[in-house]
């Protein structure tokens, strides 16, 4: 709380507004939530909360939806072989309120923290993380700055901010190091006309990591030799990437689920795999909750034996998929320029399911995706 008023996010409210009775005021309860992971404590708005069966998120309109795809993102980040991946500081928080509707974004604490003074009205002066219209503020601004600066840098720095940022991370892939190095170069000075900063930038070069300042680097890479060090498993967008092989990777938890039909389903929705690479082993599981259906099983009955054992089994062999990795990247090392491509696609189907291959036809290159 101290971080957000030293820096600007919040502000006392003056005294001559703290009477408005306009019916443009509303306070957000709010808790902190910590991290155990990253060590950190933040502090949550909670702008669903309702007082008379009123809430603030049910009366804000939640603008057009300008986030990117996931899996488009995630896809054009296999494109090419150099890549660069960084996220904007506090995004939602560089983003201005109008003044008239700051009062709308109050809140009590004490100030500086001390317990034992009187609380205190503030409101913020920034979009808050949890608010309906946030995203859609945020994805403008962002993109807006791109549209504002677009004479000044080249077509590819335009569209990476347009194609390529989901909400505040950016992933992107390019051809060369000498292209990612400009990138970033380029990156940081457009989002900063916008008042964004980049950071946390990780690369799989080692040539691009050695341009970027150590503290803008994650802190993964920040310390690093690199010249002999190896590059750590990173997470893109939620997906195990691991820089030093390249490669995307799998690290399965499996959850203590009562053994019901809807423990199963608890596991199975579990599983976070948005480019589909897990469907062929997360099939069996899903067969295995569609019989039970069928067979008229309740939530929370137990489930008949020969189906225990079917299921028993393939959480046995889950942990084999620790030993597989697919290539982040489509191509091929020294493929070159491509001159034309071409998708086809192939499907097929049974009573019990159904399947699909893309083909991606470049030059001597065929490329699979199966879902």
């Amino acid at each position: 709380m101290k971080d957000l008023i030293s820096r600007g996010y919040a502000k006392g409210v003056p005294i001559a507004d703290l009477e408005r009775h306009d019916g443009k005021v509303w306070y957000i309860p709010h808790h902190g939530v910590y991290h155990p992971t990253k060590g950190k404590i933040r502090v949550v708005f909670d702008c669903a909360a309702s007082f008379q069966g009123i809430s603030l998120n049910a009366q804000l309109l939640s603008g057009p939806d300008l986030t990117n795809n996931l899996v488009g993102v995630l896809t054009r980040f296999r494109k090419e072989p150099v890549v660069l991946m960084s996220d904007i500081e506090a995004m939602f928080h560089q983003v201005y309120v109008p003044e008239e509707d700051a009062d709308l974004l109050r809140f009590l604490w004490w100030p500086g923290g001390d317990f034992n003074q009187s609380m205190q009205e503030y409101r913020m002066g920034v979009h808050l993380f949890g608010a309906t219209s946030s995203p859609s503020c945020a994805n403008y601004a962002l993109r807006k700055c791109a549209e504002d600066n677009k004479a000044h840098f080249n077509q590819q720095v335009i569209d990476t901010i347009l194609h390529n940022f989901y909400v505040d991370d950016c992933l992107a892939s390019v051809g060369t190091e000498e292209e990612a190095i400009s990138l970033y170069t380029d990156l940081r000075l457009i989002c900063a006309k916008g008042g964004f900063h980049l950071t946390k930038w990780i690369s799989n070069s080692r040539r691009v990591l050695a341009v970027i300042p150590e503290e803008e680097r994650a802190k993964e890479v920040k310390n690093l030799d690199l010249d002999c060090d190896l590059l750590p498993i990173e997470r893109a967008l939620g997906v195990w990437w691991c820089l030093q092989s390249d490669a995307f990777k799998f690290s399965i938890s499996i959850p203590n689920r009562p053994l019901t039909r809807r423990g199963i389903l608890s596991m199975v929705s579990s599983f976070y795999d948005p480019l589909g690479f897990l469907a062929p082993v997360i099939f069996t599981a899903k067969r295995i909750l569609q019989d039970l259906c069928q067979r008229g099983i309740g939530w929370d009955d137990a489930i008949p034996s020969d189906v225990a054992q079917e299921w028993q089994r393939w959480v046995e062999e889950l942990h084999l998929l620790d030993n597989i990795s697919i290539k982040r990247s489509l191509k091929p090392t020294e493929f070159g320029e491509k001159t034309t491509a071409q998708l086809h696609h192939f499907a097929d189907a049974s009573e019990a399911k159904f399947k699909s291959c893309g083909l991606i036809m470049e030059p001597t290159l065929w490329v699979r995706s199966v879902s």
